[in-house]
């Protein structure tokens, strides 16, 4: 599928080349910019959080397949609330890396994507786990502005 650039009356009266370069500009820019300019969304998916915080206005962070939670990007960079997340963002490097917040690590082998464990798909490796874990798959639930599938993580964000 071939796509149409957008143009506009200003650009009738530069040459072949400028139109070109001033296209490929449009096309390329942001897509915070794309987004408000054509009104569209976008799915961005990727595995480093440093270039999701800087693209994404909304996040779902998932763990083998499932959300584990979901919602504007700010609250869950600020204060994740799904244990996962929470490993994930403390092992994310950052410039000015805050010494009072340690690295969380992930104990425990990954679990067979094509044979995930029932319940919580993460409760082998999660620290807070119990046996409702291992049992009950958690559904995502409203909690602090943002939807985190995690039977405990009121309790535990407390």
């Amino acid at each position: 599928m071939k796509a149409e650039l957008q143009t506009r009356p200003e650009d009738s009266e530069l040459s072949t080349a400028a139109r070109y370069s001033l296209s490929h500009h449009r096309a390329s820019s942001t897509p915070a910019e794309s987004t408000q300019e054509f009104n569209t969304a976008y799915v961005f998916i990727s595995h480093n959080l440093a270039v999701v915080r800087h693209v994404a206005d909304h996040v779902m962070v998932m763990y083998l397949g499932r959300p584990v939670e979901m919602g504007p990007k700010e609250d869950i960079y600020t204060r994740p609330l799904h244990p996962y997340t929470q490993a994930l963002l403390s092992a994310t490097p950052t410039i000015h890396p805050d010494p009072n917040k340690p690295k969380i690590k992930i104990v425990g082998e990954l679990p067979n994507p094509m044979n995930p464990p029932s319940g919580c798909a993460f409760h082998k490796r999660c620290p807070y786990a119990t046996e409702r874990c291992s049992t009950e798959e958690p559904a995502l639930r409203l909690l602090d502005s943002r939807q985190v599938a995690c039977h405990y993580a009121a309790d535990i964000n407390n």
